[in-house]
């Protein structure tokens, strides 16, 4: 028996919750949020898909409309703690959209957790939502694989899905969702590396990845915050980790 770690990203509001939701039973409430841009986390029981098990960790992804307050400093936080709890890696990432085209944030997500934090190291599923009004489903993959490859975003394969459920269609979107499953579970189970890709190595390690994320999200996403704001917000958030003071104020500095 293979037990395969699974992370999934996306936009805000593209159906993360639902899919992790639809797959493992569990009922995480789908929308729940905070302020500020986040990356808060939430870590499944593991499903069972024949003789191997799946562990799905939801994460709430860039929002680069949210206004909330302090928004650099609370992205930082919860972006630690994933990793913090994280240790052993991820077999496999997950990305996924709402049927329909690629935008900014779909680009921003894909950076921040395929080549920042993951390095390019761990192999990534595209997983297209709401495609209940395309017959079949995988029409919707053969029709955008190429607008898909001219963004130089490279997963192993596409998936299109859907998880919706009740109304009128309900016996309809039960059909659905148990083709999404079968479908999206084979993917996993055939793209997903045999072991865990460790994401860092010991304290040093993990505060150079943390460094090397900051720095991205400052230079593409909260730049518009203002350096002093940024600084200050990494520096609070470090030393509450427990990163010594002379380290803190070196990495915020780093920033500017």
């Amino acid at each position: 028996m293979a037990t395969f770690r699974v992370l999934v990203f996306g936009s805000a509001g593209v159906g993360k919750t639902s899919l992790c939701n639809a797959l493992t039973g569990e009922a995480k409430p789908v929308g729940a949020s905070v302020n500020g841009t986040t990356f808060c986390s939430y870590t499944y029981k593991p499903m069972k898909f024949g003789n191997d098990e799946i562990v799905f960790t939801d994460t709430m992804g860039l929002n680069e409309s949210d206004r909330g307050s302090n928004p650099s400093a609370k992205a930082l936080e919860e972006l630690t703690r994933l990793l913090r709890q994280s240790p052993q890696g991820f077999n496999l990432l997950i990305h996924v959209m709402k049927m329909g085209r690629i935008d900014a944030a779909h680009e921003n997500n894909y950076e921040l957790f395929v080549r920042q934090i993951a390095g390019a190291r761990i192999p990534t599923v595209l997983v297209a939502t709401h495609c209940e009004n395309v017959e079949p489903m995988s029409k919707w993959v053969k029709e955008n694989q190429d607008h898909i490859s001219r963004r130089r975003l490279q997963y192993r394969t596409i998936v299109a899905t859907s998880f919706g459920e009740g109304g009128r269609f309900a016996d309809i979107f039960t059909q659905l969702r148990k083709e999404s499953r079968e479908a999206l579970c084979n993917a996993i189970t055939a793209c997903a590396e045999p072991e865990p890709v460790v994401l860092y190595e010991g304290p040093s390690d993990f505060l150079v990845l943390v460094r090397r994320i900051w720095l991205w999200l400052v230079n593409n996403v909260f730049a518009v915050l203002g350096k002093a704001a940024i600084n200050i917000g990494v520096y609070l958030v470090l030393t509450q980790l427990g990163v010594p003071h002379a380290d803190a104020t070196q990495l915020a500095k780093a920033s500017s």
